[in-house]
């Protein structure tokens, strides 16, 4: 079956930024890795777990997560190109605005496909409207939820037009295991806590009054660098974006690549 050329290009440089950021992820944790202690609540007066030695990540990452979000935008529209060239036997000319939209709007889409998608085979047009996030099936039941591809078009456009990504840490908690004298106790948490760089921040209070010993505590959570903007990706961990997103384009130029001859 024949390939894409230009996009897989630009699909496998994104993911290149990818395995960048992910190297200077495990440069920045080795730096900075989290610590942890049991202390006294001030608001409370409960013993609490919290979190220190948080550092603030490397300006570098959010610039090189922008690289491999925007090569995996340029990777749809190239698409859309090769498949313009192959149904028409030419490279489409400088006047032709052609590219992937991707529209949570019906109305949107309409209007967006009569410009982008002219020249393309009738069904690589039927492929494209199908992937839309406003003709999703999902969106009847998530009417709220923002999709691989929606969340794709807005970070390319924060990091064309606005701003570089921000990042910060935080830690998904999935639970609290703690013992005081002979019992041991557990806490089903599964909640993401924001950690504030250069500061301790208190992740679980502890139904331990602080005038009892100390308690022994085993925590079960993961620690990560997120978005902290744009809002639709805020609190999503960065790498598994990343690679959710390079999946999803990865599917839809496979979705594609039977309408090339």
């Amino acid at each position: 079956m024949p390939e894409f050329v230009e996009a897989r290009l630009r699909l496998q440089r994104a993911s290149d930024h990818v395995a960048d950021v992910n190297a200077r992820l495990i440069a920045f944790l080795e730096k900075h890795p989290p610590k942890r202690r049991v202390r006294k609540d001030p608001d409370t007066g409960n013993w609490a777990i919290a979190f220190y030695n948080i550092g603030v990540p490397d300006p570098m990452i959010g610039v090189v997560t922008g690289e491999a979000v925007h090569s995996a935008r340029a990777a749809l529209d190239y698409a859309v190109g090769e498949l313009i060239a192959a149904n028409t036997r030419q490279w489409p000319s400088d006047k032709v605005k052609f590219g992937f939209p991707i529209c949570s709007e019906v109305s949107e889409y309409r209007l967006a496909r009569k410009g982008k998608l002219k020249g393309i085979p009738k069904d690589a047009r039927a492929v494209i409207k199908d992937l839309q996030p406003c003709n999703d099936w999902r969106r009847k039941l998530r009417p709220q939820a923002r999709f691989v591809l929606e969340r794709l078009h807005r970070l390319d456009i924060e990091e064309k037009h606005r701003r570089l990504h921000r990042l910060a840490c935080g830690i998904v908690l999935y639970s609290v295991v703690y013992r005081t004298g002979k019992e041991t106790n557990r806490i089903q948490i599964n909640r993401f806590v924001s950690l504030t760089p250069n500061d301790e921040t208190t992740v679980c209070v502890l139904p331990v009054a602080s005038s009892d010993p100390k308690p022994e505590v085993k925590l079960d959570f993961d620690f990560e660098v997120c978005f902290d903007n744009p809002s639709i990706s805020r609190d999503a961990e960065v790498l598994a974006e990343l690679r959710a997103i390079i999946q999803e384009v990865d599917r839809v130029l496979t979705r594609l690549e039977p309408s090339l001859p």
